[in-house]
């Protein structure tokens, strides 16, 4: 079984990128947190580690659409993928998490507040149950590494 779930905030925009047949791919980098206080000294200690996470379909829109840097956000079912791409002739490696489903969450902000919420008050995305089809791996053949 390969499912992820993470907690975390966005480090930036999304970035929304459409392909000539009209399907949307978005991608974005998540800070996700862990605390735990340290046997020997008492101390609080914190580790913060970076995600890069990747979407498609409809799913993707309103990611980009809703969220930009400093967002909170749920990622409740995510597939672990390792791909390699050549950049300069030179074969490159990444690692990325596919985002299959997300819910909303963190308060509404005030208008000028970092991260956006669901207008409509909803707490999940309307579609984030719903079965879609995501592109196959050929999907991921381009040749921008992000």
């Amino acid at each position: 079984m390969n499912k992820c779930q993470f907690h975390g905030f966005l480090g930036a925009d999304p970035v929304l990128k459409y392909f000539p047949d009209g399907g949307a791919k978005v991608s974005f980098s998540m800070a996700v947190s862990e605390r735990w206080k340290d046997k020997q000294t008492g101390e609080i200690k914190e580790r913060t580690d970076w995600l890069r996470m990747v979407c498609s379909g409809k799913r993707a829109e309103v990611i980009a659409e809703h969220f930009k840097k400093g967002s909170e956000i749920l990622i409740a079912d995510a597939q672990f993928r390792n791909r390699e791409y050549t950049q300069n002739g030179e074969k490159k490696y990444i690692s990325e998490f596919t985002v299959r489903d997300f819910e909303f969450c963190g308060k509404k902000p005030s208008a000028g507040e970092p991260g956006r919420h669901n207008p409509d008050g909803k707490n999940q995305h309307e579609d984030s149950k719903s079965s879609s089809a995501f592109p196959d791996d050929d999907f991921y053949d381009d040749d921008i590494p992000f």
